[in-house]
């Protein structure tokens, strides 16, 4: 069986709870400690994103990208097709699951489990902002900026943005560029902004502001501030997040 099965047959298991109490243990630590991991955990968290909010983002890509690592025989062909049957279900599955093992947890407001919950939680917001199609004319800086956003050049984002927005002052798309300083790791810096972006009134992004809000607070190691934001958003007629904000209330 080759890495990319086993890893296949971990999650797999895992969200069938076919796994004892020390096993999913051990694979939750591996989740925390490996990086590689994370990431196929974020890969399932985007997925999971677009179905919640019924974006327009094709994921299609997303999924053709795992099939190309893997050897195009007869079997591989028929496991990855197995496997990817519950792609779908597997954030919101995982999420589901992780509540047991960290509601047991007595030390919650610990580095790694405030890491650990950051991390199986964010994921960039989708492009709603603007749409961009194949075969576009001639490219408008706007596009080129989200074309940047949508390959993850989170640091082009941020530099375009600053450029684009000295003149035009567009608040929305500040609240990109705050998402975009999560995501690399500038976390204070996003803090701020989503911050002075909460006062702004003109824009319709309340509940988005709070979940962002939250989650920086959670990577900075502040759960006072990070429940508050997160109460705001169950309390909110907004259903953006309500259900993740009330998950994440009961872990923490």
């Amino acid at each position: 069986m080759s890495i990319e099965e086993a890893l296949l047959d971990d999650f797999d298991n895992y969200l069938r709870g076919a796994m004892s109490s020390e096993q999913k243990s051990n694979f939750l630590r591996k989740l925390e400690k490996d990086e590689n991991l994370l990431a196929e955990f974020q890969a399932y968290k985007d997925i999971q994103d677009v179905l919640e909010n019924r974006s327009n983002i094709v994921t299609k890509s997303m999924l053709q990208s795992r099939e190309e690592k893997t050897p195009e025989t007869n079997a591989s062909k028929s496991k990855t097709s197995k496997n990817y049957k519950w792609i779908g279900l597997a954030a919101g599955l995982m999420l589901l699951a992780g509540i047991f093992y960290w509601s047991s947890t007595k030390n919650s407001g610990s580095e790694s489990t405030l890491k650990y919950l950051y991390a199986a939680n964010f994921s960039p917001y989708p492009n709603d902002y603007v749409k961009i199609e194949r075969g576009d004319g001639e490219l408008t800086d706007i596009k080129r900026i989200f074309i940047a956003y949508g390959s993850k050049d989170y640091e082009k984002v941020i530099r375009s943005i600053d450029i684009y927005n000295k003149e035009l002052g567009d608040p929305q798309l500040e609240f990109y560029k705050a998402v975009s300083l999560m995501a690399t790791n500038q976390n204070l810096a996003s803090l701020d902004l989503l911050e002075r972006l909460e006062q702004n009134k003109s824009l319709s992004l309340d509940n988005q502001i709070s979940w962002y809000i939250a989650l920086n607070a959670l990577k900075l190691k502040d759960v006072p501030k990070a429940k508050k934001y997160l109460q705001a958003i169950v309390n909110s007629k907004d259903t953006y997040r309500k259900t993740s904000a009330k998950e994440l209330l009961e872990q923490l």
